[in-house]
């Protein structure tokens, strides 16, 4: 189990993260997902539902109530995921297709 440092509270300040199960599994398909961080309660079906997903996966001495703490949101915290860095050339590509089909809608 990991311990809170001050690595990983700058990881969470410094990267793009997303929160719950359901999100992380959803990027995680779409190969967007770096790593994720689950608290030492969070529900053995969602840990399960996780590591079924292969993903890069941290389990922290934490409960969701001193996460959500940390993180200063109004909401309890089990999962949360770092999403990975895409690079300027995926991005452009993401932005076009994005204008291409408001364009389409229109």
């Amino acid at each position: 189990m990991a311990k809170v440092t001050d690595n990983f509270v700058d990881e969470i300040k410094e990267n793009k993260i997303i929160y719950g199960a359901e999100t992380t599994i959803k990027q995680a398909k779409k190969n967007n997902v770096e790593k994720v961080y689950i608290t030492i309660d969070c529900h053995e079906d969602i840990e399960k539902k996780l590591r079924d997903s292969k993903l890069n996966i941290i389990k922290l001495t934490l409960t969701k109530e001193a996460l959500k703490e940390l993180c200063k949101k109004p909401f309890n915290i089990s999962v949360l995921a770092i999403i990975k860095e895409k690079s300027g050339k995926e991005e452009d590509k993401k932005e076009k297709e994005s204008k291409k089909r408001k364009s389409k809608e229109k």
